[in-house]
């Protein structure tokens, strides 16, 4: 929070994991994807840990939706992967919609994620991102939805594609590529429904 009544601002209260520092590095593990919750205040997403908080309008920790999917490679430091080892899973997006239910959208690394990696990659040294393996061979995106009463999921499902951003609504702008590798952004709209709720 900030006080905006004097020239410059003076922050009044943060929010996250630690005090506030935001050194050269740790971004990702201080970063959070940010929604409005619908009672006052704001949901906020850790991006590398399956972790949601809801604060209040004040910045006080009201509730915490905590899960650890097989899929969600929960972790202190992010990471892209390397040619042995796969990229991990982050949080790209989160909405509550008009019946309070919680959207999340998350990347996970894909079943055949080693096939992303040019074959002569040279490991261990710095190279043009151009040059690296291709963000949709790599991942593709988890869309979860929560019933934030009982903190319990309600459906989920896999799709090809990025979450560029989340527009609300129970929209997203997605990423994608063709066969060729021609990208594109397309909106795309979600609902959830079959018994349950389990099919999407």
């Amino acid at each position: 929070m900030t006080d905006l009544s004097g020239p410059e601002g003076v922050i009044t209260r943060s929010v996250g994991s630690n005090r506030g520092e935001a050194r050269p590095g740790p971004r990702p593990t201080l970063g959070r994807r940010l929604t409005a919750a619908a009672s006052g205040g704001v949901w906020a997403a850790e991006l590398i840990n399956y972790d949601i908080h809801r604060y209040s309008p004040l910045g006080d920790l009201l509730m915490t939706i905590r899960r650890r999917p097989e899929w969600f490679s929960s972790t202190s430091e992010w990471t892209g992967g390397t040619p042995d080892s796969p990229p991990n899973s982050s949080i790209d997006g989160v909405f509550e919609d008009a019946s309070g239910r919680v959207w999340v959208f998350a990347r996970k690394a894909r079943d055949r994620w080693q096939e992303a990696w040019p074959k002569d990659f040279p490991v261990g040294r710095e190279v043009p991102y151009s040059q690296g393996p291709n963000d949709v061979a790599l991942w593709q995106t988890v869309i979860e939805v929560l019933d934030t009463t009982t903190r319990h999921l309600i459906a989920s499902r896999t799709i090809d594609g990025l979450v560029m951003h989340v527009l609300g609504s129970q929209k997203a702008a997605m990423y994608e590529e063709d066969e060729n590798g021609v990208p594109s952004i397309r909106i795309v709209s979600f609902t959830v429904t079959g018994p349950g709720g389990r099919d999407n």
